[in-house]
């Protein structure tokens, strides 16, 4: 009835060897969101491997809204793209 909504996104945390060697991209991440709109679940299916350790650590302290079916929190499933660029 409802997809998830975001409550809190927080930015990616660029590490250290991925800021030196200037890596920049986008990890997508897909995320199980559960009823109460915790990650419950992620795992990197577009890697960049410096990358990864930091998109994870990232998606796993968003918050959402948890989706609704029949007027009820369900769990669902959401792909999440963290982007990394060095301004």
């Amino acid at each position: 009835d409802q997809p998830a909504r975001p409550i809190r996104l927080t930015k990616p945390v660029y590490p250290q060897e991925g800021f030196v060697k200037k890596i920049e991209g986008t990890v997508v991440v897909e995320i199980l969101i559960d009823v109460t709109g915790r990650v419950s679940r992620a795992r990197v299916v577009q890697s960049i491997p410096a990358l990864d350790a930091a998109a994870l650590a990232c998606v796993r302290q968003w918050v959402f809204a948890p989706a609704m079916k029949h007027g009820r929190p369900v769990p669902t499933l959401a792909s999440a793209p963290v982007h990394f660029k060095i301004y």
